[in-house]
């Protein structure tokens, strides 16, 4: 996508979100990261949002600060750098359970820890005798379940 078309003394900028991102983050020493990137183009600013490590001095964040503003000044751009602390990374599995329904996450985690306490076949007995109870609340209870129950009655218990 594209932020940025400019005309400049120097001549035409073209510039992508992607690329720029990409353009700031190959500048960065070790454990500094570009988390987002966007351009004003009434104020002619690249917004610039960068993460700190850990453990990072006042003297380094200077001096990135002071490279990025002159590698963009012959483009006529100022770059304005927001900085914060590192988000917690979450692994991509723990990423589906925060996204996911909880009773979801329950009914998977529940299959896990029957799988390692019972081992498949009690893992696939125990789904059998889950199954029989539902098809058998589902024949006596539901309106379906009654229909379907009386047809059956007519066609085999005559």
């Amino acid at each position: 996508m594209y932020l940025l078309w400019k005309r400049t003394k120097n001549g035409n900028l073209l510039l992508g979100k992607e690329g720029l991102k990409n353009f700031i983050a190959g500048m960065l020493p070790s454990g500094y990261e570009c988390e987002d990137v966007g351009l004003s183009s009434d104020t002619d600013e690249v917004l610039t949002t960068l993460t700190l490590p850990d453990i990072h001095s006042t003297l380094e964040v200077d001096l990135i600060e002071e490279k990025i503003s002159k590698i963009f000044e012959p483009t006529g751009l100022r770059p304005r750098i927001s900085w914060g602390k590192r988000s917690s990374r979450i692994l991509p599995f723990l990423q589906f359970i925060k996204g996911a329904r909880p009773i979801l996450t329950g009914v998977v985690v529940a299959g896990l820890v029957a799988l390692y306490h019972l081992g498949f076949s009690g893992v696939l007995s125990v789904f059998a005798s889950g199954l029989v109870a539902a098809s058998l609340v589902y024949l006596l209870l539901c309106p379906d379940g009654k229909r379907t129950l009386k047809s059956l009655k007519e066609r085999y218990w005559r």
